[in-house]
């Protein structure tokens, strides 16, 4: 414990490690499973949208120099509930991206069979 109560320039955070180690496994773990990843993105979204109405609310009505408790709780809500409403639109499939696996690159399909050569390719006499 550094007996800071707020954060300053004097108050220096100990080192934690953790932070370190499990982001990568984070990152990872998105890059395999991109429909989490999307979810994930969207859920993001809705905790911007909702947070920054939050925080210009409480930045407005001096929140800061309230109980900090108060305000750190009011802000940390307002993320978790606009993340679980955005995960929950892009699991339900009512909220998507732009760009996202629902309207990205349609299925490849399988080239028909040709019957011989130049019927799977066309010869150009053009030129």
């Amino acid at each position: 414990m550094t007996g800071c109560g707020r954060y300053s320039a004097a108050c220096a955070d100990g080192l934690n490690l953790l932070p370190w180690l499990v982001q990568p496994l984070v990152v990872g773990a998105l890059l395999v499973f991109p429909a989490i990843a999307d979810r994930a993105a969207i859920g993001s979204v809705g905790a911007l949208v909702a947070g920054i109405p939050v925080a210009i609310i409480l930045s407005v009505t001096g929140g800061g120099r309230g109980p900090a408790a108060t305000t750190a709780a009011a802000l940390v809500i307002a993320l978790i509930v606009g993340y679980a409403i955005g995960l929950a639109g892009a699991v339900s499939g009512r909220f998507r991206l732009p760009g996202s696996s629902a309207t990205a690159a349609p299925a490849l399909k399988a080239m028909p069979a040709a019957a011989d050569h130049e019927a799977a390719h066309p010869r150009d006499d053009s030129g």
